[in-house]
């Protein structure tokens, strides 16, 4: 569905390294559980509004 509006989308996993990132993000949901004892979803949604106001500031 996305990937029509961002063909990119469609096409990464052919070319970036998935698992790298995919274990980077990982460990930085796993430490906001342990640092601030979130659960999953609570520091998903903290991970993601990091990672917007990064993108905003970049702009």
């Amino acid at each position: 569905m996305w990937s029509k509006q961002y063909p990119v989308l469609g096409t990464y996993t052919d070319i970036v390294d998935v698992k790298r990132y995919a274990d980077g993000l990982q460990e930085l949901l796993d430490d906001l559980k342990k640092r601030y004892d979130y659960n999953q979803l609570d520091a998903m949604l903290v991970l993601k509004d990091i990672l917007g106001k990064t993108w905003n500031q970049n702009k």
